[in-house]
């Protein structure tokens, strides 16, 4: 199956007929033979042109983050090929992303570098939670990444960069939206740059009466959310720069029991993110940082207002890297790092147990990154890790690339990547001694994957992109459960499962009309015994989005439009534990921005327009047509 996979990517490459996954960025006339597209930090543990990448990336800028005037990161990411997003109801409820096919805590997330990944939550992001109030840029590198990126790179890394991430002389802003069920949206921002310093402030706070996310009863969930952010850059010396950046947030989401039927349940969130940097020039061709970023996530649950359980977690991560250039175009980085991960849980001891427990693991790593360009047409790049876990045994990871310019306009690329997935502290540790028993025995998952894509500018006004992978997950780890279904635990698979599918991109602009288009399709499979093989749950094999912008009124206003497909998928029935499958479903949401002054913007905007029923989690309801208008003042 293998061979044919790849003998079919080979002779779409040799047709010249594919496509691939590129920039979701708007076209420019500087587009073609001389442009670069830079990768901010995912690429590379240094910054690395996209020509040198060989890897699958998707890059969404801020010019169209302000045409969708998105509020949810879902609301975003939803179509781009490759993710599939698992959402347990309305704003505010767990939207869990899968990447390629993989877990949701198979995926890293970052703001502003800071990996935000949440132990006490089994390693995953809960995208709700993520407001896009101050985010500048998002990138998507696809595809096993913990050379670069530690434990849990296994689908890919997303960065969320914003303004704290990038302060500029940019002007400061004031946003006000309303819409139906009393949503409301208030951020502030300010920055200033100074003779040899910038700083960057915000402000937003978020809240919404919600919908019944059951599918029963009319009670409805609510949701507010309020955070601050900071972001400074100083030149300390001609030679040393001071970066930092901190991200707080708090919040509390109401939510309802798998039963399913209304429940008065709520939880409450606080989070604190960021990072120090210090950088040093020795010379034109070669710099050193040292830095320390913290990840700090407390969740306290509650069933009415009794307190039901808290989860606290802690990564701190320490490193030290230099990077040095030794020929035209080509680098070679080495780096350090120190991970100290905490784990406390809370929750009344009763019949089945004493939930409560603190641990606590460490991991030293060393890597390095180099990129090679031996010929104009050609460049290698190769990361390779190894971590030193006080849990587990030893691990390594490694990612080599080449990169091909066949043509000025077309560039083809091959890579083969192993990622590692540590166990969650719920993995090892268990929940209850009567309901969910850790495995201490449990080890690494590990990743193999092979990949192959292409990068095509067809014109200056259009390009493709395509990439095709094919992954062998060994020693999965999955839940297993007593005859009874009382009692659960986690094991190692015995046997490998396996991930493959082809991606494909296609953006233009035509009368200064923007558009773009992505389809992906994911098989994503683990064994079933001598029963042969089983589709994971929560992962749909085919995704689409089609995305339109539109300028109107000489410029002065924008028309955007996002179509995005989710196709069909399985789940488990948590009432019955038996398979079902959850329709495929289309979401159309659509954004009517006008500028009154340079100052003033207001716009209106539709989420889930044509008001479908979905469900991306059996038993919760997706989230309902929301229609705000809003405004915007820069000063």
């Amino acid at each position: 199956m293998t061979s044919k996979f790849f003998t079919l990517a080979a002779s779409l490459i040799a047709i010249h007929t594919t496509t691939s996954a590129t920039a979701q960025s708007q076209p420019s006339d500087s587009q073609g033979t001389d442009a670069v597209e830079t990768i901010v930090i995912t690429g590379a543990r240094s910054p690395i042109n996209q020509q040198d990448l060989a890897a699958s990336v998707s890059i969404i800028d801020q010019q169209l983050i302000s045409a969708s005037q998105a509020t949810d990161m879902a609301d975003l990411l939803r179509g781009v090929a490759g993710l599939s997003f698992s959402q347990s109801g309305g704003p505010g409820a767990l939207n869990e992303l899968r990447m390629r096919g993989n877990e949701s805590n198979h995926v890293v997330v970052m703001i502003d570098g800071v990996p935000v990944n949440d132990a006490g939550q089994a390693d995953i992001v809960d995208f709700a939670h993520i407001n896009l109030s101050q985010v500048q840029r998002v990138e998507i590198l696809k595809g096993p990444q913990s050379a670069l990126w530690g434990s849990g790179a296994v689908g890919g890394v997303i960065n969320i960069v914003t303004q704290a991430g990038l302060p500029s002389e940019g002007p400061s802003t004031v946003r006000l939206e309303a819409g139906e069920s009393n949503s409301q949206r208030l951020e502030g921002s300010y920055q200033q740059r100074f003779e040899d310093s910038a700083i960057s402030l915000s402000a937003f706070y978020r809240q919404t009466d919600g919908q019944n996310i059951a599918l029963t009863g009319n009670e409805k969930d609510g949701y507010r959310l309020f955070g601050l952010s900071a972001g400074g850059q100083w030149l300390l010396s001609p030679n040393w720069t001071l970066n930092s950046q901190w991200h707080y947030s708090t919040g509390r989401n109401e939510f309802d029991n798998y039963v399913p039927a209304d429940a008065d349940n709520s939880n409450h969130l606080e989070k604190l993110t960021g990072r120090l940097v210090l950088r040093q020039n020795h010379t034109a061709d070669w710099y050193s940082q040292w830095g320390v970023s913290i990840n700090d996530q407390r969740n306290r649950a509650y069933a009415s207002t009794a307190f039901s359980n808290t989860t606290d977690s802690r990564a701190t991560r320490w490193f030290a890297q230099t990077t040095a250039q030794f020929a035209e175009g080509s680098r070679l980085t080495g780096a350090v790092e120190h991970l100290a991960q905490d784990f406390e849980q809370q929750a009344p001891a009763s019949f089945f147990g004493d939930p409560n427990q603190q641990q606590r693991q460490h991991t030293n790593s060393v890597l390095i990154d180099g990129l090679w360009r031996f010929a104009p047409q050609w460049s290698t790049t190769l990361s390779a890790r190894h971590d030193s876990n006080s849990v587990f045994d030893n691990g390594n990871s490694y990612r080599l690339g080449v990169s091909w310019q066949i043509m000025p306009r077309l560039r083809i690329y091959v890579s083969q990547s192993r990622a590692i997935k540590n166990p969650t502290f719920t993995e090892l540790f268990g929940y209850t001694p009567a309901n969910f028993i850790g495995n201490p025995d449990l080890q690494p998952e590990r990743a193999d994957s092979t990949e192959i894509g292409l990068n095509w500018d067809i014109s200056q006004h259009l390009s493709a992109q395509m990439s095709l992978y094919d992954t062998k997950l060994e020693d999965e780890i999955q839940t297993v459960y007593s005859s009874d279904y009382t009692t659960s635990s986690a094991i190692n698979q015995s046997d490998n499962s396996r991930r493959k599918g082809i991606e494909l991109a296609l953006s233009g602009e035509w009368a200064d009309v923007f558009w773009s288009a992505e389809f992906a399709y994911t098989d994503a499979e683990q064994p079933l015994g001598m029963d042969g093989w089983q589709v994971e749950p929560r992962r749909a094999k085919r995704t689409a989005a089609l995305s339109v912008t539109v300028p109107l009124w000489d410029d002065k206003g924008t028309w955007y439009t996002r179509l995005s497909y989710q196709g069909p998928q399985q789940d488990t029935d948590f009432n019955t534990f038996s398979e079902v499958t959850l329709g495929g479903y289309g979401l159309l949401n659509t954004t009517l921005s006008y500028d009154q002054t340079a100052q003033l913007q207001w716009y209106v905007k539709a989420t889930n327009l044509l008001d479908k029923d979905y469900q991306d989690v059996a038993g919760y309801q997706g989230q309902h047509r929301n229609i705000s208008v809003g405004g915007r003042y820069r000063f």
